[in-house]
């Protein structure tokens, strides 16, 4: 939601309030990229960096006001040494 809202200009508070927390049945955290196109900034869901501060704090306030739900935090490239992952 981070990176597609980001991108597309859209507010990202409206975007997670419409979804109904009871369909969430888990959320993906993940890295992301940021390159250049046409003079704007493009977010690219890579799943090779660290969560960036924005989401994690997305995630805060989706916790906050619904709940806890499964969550996976997505690396699959780039993968830094263990104990890096686990902070």
């Amino acid at each position: 939601m981070f990176v597609s809202c980001s991108n597309h200009g859209w507010s990202i508070e409206e975007y997670l309030g419409a979804v109904p927390a009871g369909l969430v049945g888990e959320i993906h955290l993940a890295g992301h990229s940021i390159q250049e196109l046409e003079g704007q900034p493009l977010r690219i869901d890579d799943h090779g960096s660290t969560v960036c501060p924005e989401a994690w704090e997305l995630y805060r306030h989706y916790i906050d006001a619904n709940g806890t739900a499964p969550t996976l935090i997505e690396w699959d490239s780039n993968i830094p040494q263990f104990v890096e992952l686990c902070g």
